[in-house]
């Protein structure tokens, strides 16, 4: 083979596989390999586009015990911008919060981070996907006391929510504490439960209350 052909066929190859990450990229699934998500958004410029649409990257949703705290941002990691909560329903013993974040861009689905959770067989140790993730407290009546999951806004776009039964109490944050909400009643935050599709479930029992806690990221 001479220098031309081997340069055929190596751009052919590039070709192919510069095609075939983005048609990958075009289904949720292809979320799943999320250790490379971040490499190729920055080849793609996929953060610039969106960007420039309008739409702003969404800080994470971080759940941490004994009682129950989401704060509405990260502290160890401010960017994004923390944002403040929002009650956007309340009936029938249901109330639905969500961030305050008009300009945020829409949800596919969540990056998943469980800290100081027991190693099992459905509790995966290293960041995994979920549509909705089920929050186990113990104490109370119904062991499912609050859910984050995604609903659509008035435009239809898909939006970070956090649905629960609880009583929960908006708490403001400052420059270096993020607003959060708050259900200090008697009871243990003792692990969570993440569906992705229709992949079946992963349940996490946390290992110590003082120090566990889950990063739930959306994921555009």
């Amino acid at each position: 083979m001479n220098r031309a052909s081997a340069l055929i066929v190596l751009a052919l190859v590039a070709v192919g596989f510069v095609i075939a990450v983005m048609l990958a990229r075009a289904t949720p699934a292809s979320q799943d390999r999320t250790w490379w998500r971040g490499m190729l958004d920055g080849l793609f410029g996929r953060d610039v586009v969106a960007r420039t649409g309008g739409d702003e990257e969404r800080p994470p949703m971080v759940v941490r015990g004994p009682s129950l705290y989401v704060d509405g941002g990260d502290r160890l990691n401010p960017a994004p911008k923390w944002r403040e909560w929002m009650l956007v329903s309340n009936a029938s013993g249901t109330s639905i919060w969500k961030p305050d974040h008009a300009a945020g861009a829409p949800v596919r689905t969540f990056e998943v981070v469980a800290v100081n959770a027991i190693a099992s067989p459905t509790c995966p140790l290293v960041p995994f996907l979920a549509d909705r993730v089920d929050l186990i407290y113990a104490g109370t009546a119904r062991p499912q006391t609050a859910s984050i999951h995604t609903a659509p806004d008035k435009d239809n776009k898909p939006e970070p929510v956090v649905e629960t039964t609880l009583r929960m109490t908006s708490v403001r944050g400052n420059d270096t504490a993020p607003d959060s909400l708050a259900y200090t009643a008697d009871g243990v935050l003792t692990g969570f439960t993440a569906t992705y599709q229709a992949r079946g479930a992963a349940t996490c029992t946390f290992n110590a209350q003082g120090g566990a806690y889950l990063r739930v990221i959306p994921v555009r």
